[in-house]
């Protein structure tokens, strides 16, 4: 029975220091992003560009102990796809030889989490980006042989490749190291790498993989790169 009460005490004082140390708070991230596309090798008439974003959020943060913090909320996030395709394309039914240039944004709104370890003044961690809504604006130009602009179309909600863009579910890794404004507030410039666990979009065509000897559908992915700037406000 003695054993017992020890335990009990012994505990509750753990958890009271435990306790002690956890603090916590609201925070603002706010991002410059760079976009890169991946275009898939089948598409050889295909040319793609990424370009410069945002990421905006609001959040929570919550700090377990001196060097461990968990921090998650809703942000919002773009991911910019400029595809330009060299050679035939049919225009008002007739065939034309030239180009198709086009500038899309690809606008994402959803959930963000992460978890970091942290040593003085310096953290490292990762975690997750999801998105549970997207919308796609697009401006597209068709040019002859001669580099003449033919048409425009702008304003679409479609690609030329595509017209299904696929939420996003992006695996975080984050670096960076915080600076003390004071004991309330602290702002982290950090560097995170955003790297696709789903597709940005199908294309819709397939091709046969000799070296697993299977067909496989070809698919662009995009990769973000955060230059960031978190601002945290203890409650």
């Amino acid at each position: 029975m003695r054993l017992l009460m020890w335990v009990v005490v012994v505990f509750s004082l753990w958890m009271n220091q435990s306790l002690a140390q956890i603090t916590y708070g609201i925070e603002i991230p706010l991002s410059y992003t760079k976009t890169y596309t991946l275009v898939p090798l089948a598409l050889h008439t295909i040319e793609g560009t990424g370009g410069d974003g945002y990421d905006i959020g609001l959040g929570f943060f919550i700090n377990v102990n001196e060097t461990f913090e968990i921090k998650g909320g809703f942000h919002s996030w773009n991911k910019v796809f400029n595809p330009t395709h060299k050679g035939e394309y049919t225009i008002n039914e007739e065939t034309t030889k030239g180009k198709i240039e086009e500038n899309g944004n690809l606008s994402y709104t959803g959930i963000y989490c992460k978890a970091t370890y942290e040593k003085e003044i310096f953290f490292i961690g990762g975690g997750f980006d999801y998105s549970f809504s997207h919308s796609y604006k697009s401006d597209i130009s068709f040019y002859d042989a001669n580099n003449n602009l033919l048409a425009e179309v702008n304003g679409s909600n479609k690609s030329f490749l595509t017209d299904k863009f696929n939420s996003q579910f992006d695996l975080l890794f984050t670096v960076g190291f915080k600076i003390g404004i004071n004991e309330s507030i602290k702002i982290c410039p950090s560097l995170d790498a955003a790297i696709p666990l789903v597709e940005f979009f199908n294309t819709g065509v397939s091709v046969y993989d000799p070296y697993h000897e299977k067909v496989e559908d070809v698919v662009f992915n995009a990769f973000l790169l955060k230059l960031g700037l978190r601002t945290e406000f203890s409650l």
